[in-house]
C-alpha cells in the first residue's frame, strides 16, 4: 500500500515538474513583465501591510496622547 502511495506520488512530480517547465518556457518571451510584476506585487503588499501600523502610531502618539504635532509630522 505504502509502494503504491509512493509510485502515485513519484507520477504527480513528474508531472508538477512538466507543467512547471511547459509554463516557464512560455514566460521567457515575457521575462521582463514577469519579473516586474513579482516585484511590484510583493511592494504593493508590502505597503498594504505598513499602513496599518501608521495609522496606529497616528492614533497611539497623536490622538492618545493630544499631541497635534504628532499628528502633522506623522501624516
Amino acid at each position: 500500500m505504502k509502494f503504491m502511495t509512493f509510485c502515485r506520488l513519484s507520477l504527480i512530480m513528474k508531472e508538477v515538474t512538466l507543467m512547471v517547465k511547459k509554463v516557464i518556457g512560455c514566460l521567457r518571451e515575457y521575462r521582463t513583465a514577469t519579473i516586474a510584476t513579482i516585484i511590484l506585487t510583493a511592494l504593493e503588499t508590502l505597503l498594504e501591510i505598513i499602513v496599518p501600523f501608521l495609522q496606529a502610531s497616528i492614533i497611539d502618539k497623536g490622538i492618545y496622547a493630544g499631541d497635534r504635532n504628532a499628528l502633522i509630522s506623522t501624516a
